[in-house]
């Protein structure tokens, strides 16, 4: 019997694969302990668990791991992992946090080491810079003050740094009393922080006035205190009405605005670069083609409408792009707008350069309220 391939051929292609979204969830846990029994100088832990076999009983480390992990919600509620690296000898924290991140993925990252002046500037000016997220714990008023007393030289405190300068994907987290006490509301806060799963309808969260679990308020922050905390850009863990709650200060932004925008920026990449990827032929250079990129785009965008970051309103800046009535409009009924110049218009040498235009993304932030007024008026 011949085979039936002598009348006909039949090819079968599965669709190329891609790649897998950023894991938002994940945080690098440095120490100056050594692991027992690491031979690459870093594990990965998805509960405290797993990582006991690596340390001492009485261990500072496997104490912060428990914390991370013990919050309500952690980073294993959305799927996310916990890597713990050992400090090489004479290894900066500049120089550890560049090697690891060519060994694994991690946005969160949080240092046992006290970090103040050139260190902490030079972390800082470095996570500005990509897409990490430090938390910074503060525990002494000085960090919250800028010293101007030598006019040849202003020294900052380290909350007072990175508010001045402008650091605003390093976040300041003050809790008195000792290095190790705000260490450990720095653990609980980014176990917390680091916890939203973006691929659930409504589950962006701030972190203002939520609750900690394994820390009791910081009940030496006093009126005055407060106020400096606030002012330098702080949150930090109090007592309100018989409540212990995270405090969020504004005025260096706040977490989970860069935390969401973090993540939409690390979705559009994947989902564009996938566009790109998984098709067996070719995205044409045409306005079709085009349509399929800006898809890839849209997609991500409904999704940051679906989990809360991006929420219809009315947009409240003067710059806009393509038609403004159109514009206008898309953002107060949907929360964002995609928008492409012509095809035709695209200049030769980036369509012989199979350049695509520039995809063009306005998005009207979600936000949370915080706090307000009630107004009573009583008649008889």
């Amino acid at each position: 019997m011949l085979n039936l391939d002598n009348i006909i051929n039949v090819a079968v292609s599965s669709k190329p694969t891609g790649l897998s979204s950023f894991n938002l969830n994940s945080l690098l846990l440095l120490t100056d302990e050594k692991m027992i029994g690491a031979d690459s100088g870093h594990i990965i832990v998805r509960n405290a668990g797993e990582a006991k076999e690596y340390f001492n009983g009485n261990s500072s480390t496997l104490r912060l791991i428990n914390t991370i992990f013990a919050q309500r919600q952690s980073l294993r509620s959305a799927g996310g992992y916990l890597v713990v690296a050992s400090f090489k000898e004479g290894e900066s924290p500049l120089a550890a946090v560049q090697r690891l991140e060519k060994e694994v993925y991690t946005v969160g990252i949080l240092t046992m080491r006290e970090l103040s002046g050139r260190q902490l500037e030079d972390l800082a000016v470095y996570i500005e810079g990509g897409d990490h997220l430090l938390f910074v714990p503060c525990y002494k008023e000085i960090s919250l003050d800028i010293d101007m007393s030598n006019p040849s030289e202003v020294i900052y405190g380290e909350a007072m740094l990175l508010r001045a300068k402008g650091f605003k994907r390093s976040r300041a987290l003050f809790y008195s009393g000792s290095f190790n006490n705000a260490l450990t509301f720095a653990a609980a806060y980014a176990g917390l922080a680091l916890s939203t799963n973006f691929s659930v309808s409504r589950s962006t969260a701030t972190m203002h006035l939520k609750e900690l679990v394994a820390l009791t308020a910081d009940n030496l922050v006093t009126g005055r205190l407060f106020a400096q905390i606030q002012a330098a850009g702080c949150d930090c863990y109090v007592n309100i009405a018989g409540l212990s709650v995270v405090y969020a200060s504004g005025e260096n932004g706040y977490f989970d605005s860069i935390y969401n925008i973090t993540w939409f920026k690390l979705n559009l990449s994947v989902n564009y670069f996938n566009a790109l990827k998984q098709t067996n032929h070719k995205i044409a250079q045409t306005e079709e083609g085009l349509e399929r990129l800006k898809l890839a785009v849209l997609q991500s965008c409904l999704q940051a409408v679906n989990n809360g970051f991006v929420a219809a309103g009315s947009w409240d800046s003067s710059d806009y792009f393509g038609d403004k009535e159109i514009f206008l409009s898309n953002i107060e009924q949907m929360g964002f707008y995609i928008y492409t110049e012509p095809l035709a218009e695209q200049a030769d040498d980036e369509r012989a350069a199979r350049k695509a235009p520039p995809v063009m993304v306005a998005i009207k932030e979600g936000g949370a309220f915080h706090k307000g007024s009630i107004i009573v008026n009583v008649t008889n």
